[in-house]
């Protein structure tokens, strides 16, 4: 099999800032999200803009939060967790497994 790079992204109109623990938090309209990059280990946030040219819908404004991987031969995994900033700052903690324990 050949080797290939996978991209995971998602796309918004929050602030996006990347943290120096390598967290990226995401804010809008007073509300806040964290994103931390749980697998694989190597792998990082990137924020990007969204923008188009036309004829394409111009999102203006929109940012891409996106992580690319190395290419790899064989089964990777990227997980992403997703909290919101509750009053208390808690995040409980989280145990990657795979699909198939689901």
């Amino acid at each position: 099999a050949e080797s290939c790079p996978l991209v995971w992204g998602m796309t918004t109109e929050a602030e996006i800032s990347i943290e120096s623990d390598g967290s990226a938090r995401l804010r809008q309209q007073g509300k806040e999200l964290v994103a931390r990059l749980l697998a694989p280990d190597q792998a990082r946030f990137v924020a990007e803009s969204a923008e188009q040219e036309p004829p394409q819908r111009t999102n203006k404004g929109v940012r891409r939060l996106v992580v690319r991987t190395q290419a790899a031969k064989g089964p990777m995994r990227i997980a992403v967790l997703l909290s919101p900033v509750w009053p208390d700052g808690a995040v409980g903690p989280v145990r990657v497994r795979s699909l198939a324990a689901w």
